[in-house]
This record gives structure tokens, C-alpha cells and sequence, in this order.
């Protein structure tokens, strides 16, 4: 027969989408990341640093950002194995937010 087949072992995670694309340098912003191949005790790092993981299944993410210094910064996923991917120029961190701490 002409099937090919093709079979991936220890393949490593994919990135396809992730939603905010920006928060505070406070860190903080719950982030999205959509994909495949996420593993349970996966890593994503904002940058250098890595995130709090809020929840995870094999194709979502959902990760509570650390506290940066302002600017871009790319997303890097890694499962336990050590097979990870990484999104250039990804996440930006802005200034965060004026407060009002009083009127008069």
C-alpha cells in the first residue's frame, strides 16, 4: 500500500495563540496560551522568569505572569522532558496604571 506513517515520539509543545499580548511590569495578568503537546508540570516563562501556572490541559495554558521590567519579552513553553518552544518578541510590559489615591 502507498500509507505512509509517521510516528512522533517525545515531540515538544506548539504555541498557536495566547491572549492578553500585554499587562503591568507588577506582573500579575492571567495569559492564555494555546497550543498542543502541554504536558502536566509544564513551564512558561515571560522572559527569564517564569509564571505561576493557574491551570493546564494538553492544549491550554493558563499562566499568571511574573513581575518584569518594561518591555518586550518572549513567551517560552517547556515541558518536563525539557522539549520546549519559544515565541519571540511576545509579551509586552507596560507601566502600570496611574491610581488615584485621593481628591481634594
Amino acid at each position: 500500500s502507498n500509507e505512509v506513517r509517521i510516528e512522533l515520539v517525545g515531540n515538544g509543545p506548539t504555541v498557536s495563540s495566547f491572549t492578553p499580548a500585554f499587562g503591568p511590569a507588577t506582573g500579575g495578568t492571567e495569559v492564555t496560551i494555546n497550543g498542543t503537546g502541554f504536558q502536566p508540570g509544564v513551564i512558561a516563562r515571560f522572559g527569564s522568569a517564569a509564571g505561576t501556572i493557574v491551570s493546564t490541559t494538553a492544549t491550554r495554558i493558563i499562566v499568571r505572569t511574573p513581575a518584569q521590567t518594561v518591555g518586550l519579552v518572549p513567551i517560552t513553553v517547556v515541558n518536563t522532558s525539557g522539549v520546549g518552544v519559544q515565541v519571540p518578541n511576545a509579551f509586552t510590559y507596560r507601566h502600570p496604571a496611574p491610581t488615584v489615591t485621593g481628591v481634594s
